[in-house]
């Protein structure tokens, strides 16, 4: 587990990643949101394809998709580096909670995909 502070237009972001197994990879972002000004930490679950390629399916407020959630949000006077990393530090605190609320989205997805039916395939005209 490796975390990265960058800065750019937007401010500080800090950024860890955390391969889960499974070909899944955490990643946890701790970045300002430039329209209310919040610093927000989400964690993210990307599934990782062929050549290392990383993707997240999103759900769209379905309930399905990849895992994501807000894990922390503060609205601090000012966004600088430190009080980025100590935010991000408390989210890593919480990786054990974190992990274990990714285990219980991924199997409500096993679990609703094995009460839906298979979809049929469309009858052509002969």
């Amino acid at each position: 587990m490796n975390t990265r502070m960058t800065k750019d237009r937007s401010g500080w972001t800090a950024f860890t990643e955390l391969e889960l197994g499974n070909a899944q990879m955490l990643h946890l972002r701790t970045c300002r949101n430039s329209t209310s000004g919040r610093l927000n930490t989400f964690a993210t679950v990307h599934q990782i394809t062929g050549h290392r390629t990383l993707v997240h399916r999103m759900g769209l407020g379905t309930g399905g998709g990849d895992f994501s959630a807000s894990v922390f949000a503060s609205k601090p006077a000012r966004c600088t580096e430190s009080i980025v990393r100590i935010q991000h530090e408390q989210a890593l605190q919480q990786l054990d909670s974190i992990k274990r609320d990714v285990c219980e989205h991924y199997a409500r997805l096993e679990a609703s995909a094995a009460k839906s039916p298979a979809p049929q395939p469309a009858e052509q005209p002969a």
